[in-house]
């Protein structure tokens, strides 16, 4: 048995997942593998959708317990029948709760909670998850936002929290030129373009997919190259896709799909601008990777997307939902240059692997509730 903290993980996904959860969940691993009083890891993840890559050594990922909730449960029984024991349950979503907290139960762990947006913003739909609450014995929130909205809802003072924002890895995201062969793809020559990314999801219809749609034609009216770039892809893709149509500026709009990691940075550099004007981000990673690549970027102030853009400093941030702002930002930002801000190194990875080593610290001096 491996000596040092030994370590358990429900997530939703991490290595091989896809989307902003699955990559926050892949830089707080890795943290925790570095840090050296971390003996052991492991790790069950819900979703696999792609082959896992770049997995820690001292991590032990178990790909089976992904495909279900029976397969998961089975392989959570596992370790719930083993004499070894763990020191800390981490839980990654509110959604794995009563799993997290019986396992911390049966052990006697300490509880982590991890909470990101929208999941942790209003009261929870399974009253369990709400009580089980009491007995988690510290909460790390991607932003300030969140743990503020959640407190709102929830009746009790919330277990001690710590502030953990997204992160950026300077070595993947840079700045770099245009990439041709995005030009060419995507018949962007000669175009100035507005980039925005994010999951195309009828449950997330506040990304602000919609209100760049309903900007563009003002957009190109002031800005005549004009394209707009809707990156992503998702089951509420077809109904943009006929919005762009009925508002006349299909030919001015494009859909590029689920775009692979090894392909996102240069997306970034393939942007004159990015936008995320949106009201259900817990945090926005998308700013920062895009200004990491030296695009001038716009942030949105109804959501954690602020915090992203540091209130200001970064870049510009707007009213999503006044169409004039949007507008205006936009033809700002395509006079600024393209650079990386000197405060962005608020969030590079060694910035975020640091906090996690001082969460830790003082997790470790907290007594379970």
């Amino acid at each position: 048995m491996s000596s040092g903290l030994r370590i358990l993980a429900t997530v939703t996904d991490a290595f091989g997942g896809r989307g902003g959860i699955a990559q926050y969940n892949r830089h707080l691993l890795q943290a925790l593998c570095k840090d050296s009083r971390v003996g052991s890891l492991v790790v069950l993840p819900r979703l696999v959708p792609d082959r896992p890559t770049s997995i820690p050594e001292n991590l032990e990922y178990v790909n089976d317990a992904a495909g279900g909730w029976a397969r998961y449960a089975y392989q959570l029984v596992r370790r719930l029948v083993q004499r070894d024991s763990f020191d800390i349950v981490i839980c990654s979503h509110l959604n794995l709760l009563p799993l997290a907290a019986l396992t911390a139960a049966r052990f006697r762990s300490k509880l982590i909670l991890v909470i990101y947006g929208i999941e942790a913003w209003s009261p929870q739909r399974q009253r369990i998850t709400g009580w089980l609450l009491r007995y988690v014995d510290a909460i790390c929130s991607i932003s300030e936002t969140t743990r503020g909205r959640m407190q709102a809802w929830y009746a009790r003072m919330l277990p001690p929290t710590f502030l953990l924002p997204n992160a950026f890895d300077p070595g993947a995201f840079a700045p770099g030129p245009k990439p041709n062969y995005l030009i060419a793809r995507y018949g962007l020559q000669q175009r100035r373009n507005l980039l925005i990314l994010g999951r195309m999801s009828p449950s997330e219809r506040l990304k602000g997919f919609d209100e760049i749609l309903e900007a563009t034609p003002d957009l190109i009216r002031n800005l005549p190259d004009l394209a707009i770039v809707l990156a992503g892809d998702g089951a509420d893709r077809p109904r943009l896709e006929q919005k762009a149509k009925d508002l006349g500026i299909a030919d001015r709009i494009v859909f590029t799909g689920h775009v692979p990691e090894n392909e996102k940075a240069d997306l970034y550099r393939l942007a004159d601008v990015f936008i995320l004007p949106s009201r259900q981000e817990g945090f926005g990673f998308v700013l920062i990777e895009a200004m990491a690549c030296g695009i001038p970027s716009i942030g949105s102030l109804a959501d954690g997307s602020k915090e992203a853009m540091l209130n200001g400093k970064l870049g510009l941030v707007i009213d999503p939902t006044c169409r004039s702002e949007i507008v205006s930002a936009v033809c700002h930002a395509m006079k600024q240059p393209r650079c990386v801000p000197d405060a962005l190194g608020y969030f590079t990875l060694d910035r975020f692997e640091q906090r996690v080593s001082e969460a830790l610290t003082n997790f470790m001096v907290q007594e379970p509730t």
